[in-house]
């Protein structure tokens, strides 16, 4: 029999994913009817289906880290001081975007700030991202740097010192313009 490896409690608490979502909103979600209910953050917190958002999340994370094998549960584990608390905060986004889903299947996940920030996570997951500050990442060679500039970007540094003092000019074909 295969041995588990997942981990038993969410990457977020309850507490935490009010944090960094409204607790109105979660509410919102919580919400049977399409009124909200009058209810504190402290019951929010309570509920137990928040508590299974949030550990399903963190299942999809499991996920999509362990199918690009760039982190273990060891390496999520592993993280603390703002790492972990990022861990946290792509853990309430996910659980936010799951439950939002699953309460507007018809809705436009673009409309909603929070969702869309979840839907983001879990493409960087997923497409093997580096998204968490681990120095065995760093030495095995594996950190990812992005380009500031396009590939044809501006041939001259020259050309941007002028923009400061002349401003833009009108972009000519085939020459750089933002």
């Amino acid at each position: 029999m295969p041995t588990p490896i997942s981990t038993i409690t969410p990457y977020c608490t309850p507490a935490q994913a009010v944090t960094f979502i409204l607790w109105s909103q979660w509410a919102d979600l919580l919400s049977d009817t399409d009124q909200r209910f009058d209810t504190t953050s402290a019951a929010v917190q309570a509920d137990p289906r928040l508590t299974t958002w949030l550990l399903e999340a963190s299942g999809d994370i499991e996920s999509g880290v362990f199918s690009m094998g760039r982190y273990n549960i060891a390496d999520l584990q592993a993280l603390n001081g703002g790492s972990a608390l990022f861990l946290a905060k792509v853990t309430a986004y996910l659980a936010f975007m799951t439950a939002w889903m699953f309460k507007n299947p018809l809705g436009n996940p673009e409309e909603v700030a929070a969702v869309k920030m979840g839907m983001m996570y879990k493409d960087d997951l997923t497409n093997g991202h580096n998204i968490f500050a681990l120095q065995e990442i760093v030495d095995a060679g594996q950190e990812e740097t992005i380009p500031v500039w396009p590939q044809n970007g501006p041939p001259h540094k020259i050309s941007i010192e002028a923009i400061r003092y002349f401003g833009r000019r009108s972009c000519r074909p085939g020459e750089y313009c933002q």
